[in-house]
């Protein structure tokens, strides 16, 4: 293994949405509107060889776009005019990541694999083809180095 991606995703929300386990009846699905990488060389001073930024447009369970919330805006940055300007299919997104990783371990705080693309997924209506071996909790690299 000579690369290793870190990669996190940015998934709708309006106020109150993770108190509320995204359950109340105006919370979106946690679907995803951004999808971040970057791949670092595991040789040497782990230098940073590529990174990967895909903007998804975000759809609900009936094919309707979800709007952009002000407070999802104000948490991560992401407008409204980022998402129709740059915006792709989930699908693209996806195939974009898996092309960019070339097969090597993901990583990411928690397990954004399984909370966040296997829910967009689902929503969507599409197969997730990567493989999930290929994915791990980054917290475990922590423990490993000692942190607690």
């Amino acid at each position: 293994m000579k690369t290793a991606i870190v990669f996190d995703c940015e998934f709708l929300c309006v106020q109150g949405s993770q108190s509320r386990f995204w359950c109340a009846a105006h919370d979106p699905d946690p679907v995803i509107a951004q999808i971040g990488a970057v791949k670092l060389g595991l040789e040497g001073d782990f230098p940073l060889m590529d990174t990967y930024r895909a903007y998804v447009q975000p759809f609900d369970r009936f094919g309707k776009r979800y709007p952009i919330d002000p407070f999802f805006t104000k948490l991560t940055g992401i407008t409204e005019e980022d998402i129709q300007a740059e915006g792709v299919s989930l699908q693209e997104a996806l195939a974009g990541y898996d092309r960019f990783s070339d097969g090597a371990r993901s990583w990411s705080w928690g397990k954004d694999e399984l909370n966040m693309v296997a829910i967009s997924c689902y929503v969507a209506g599409i197969p997730w083809a990567i493989p999930a071996h290929r994915f791990d909790n980054a917290v475990k690299l922590v423990i490993a180095a000692g942190c607690r």
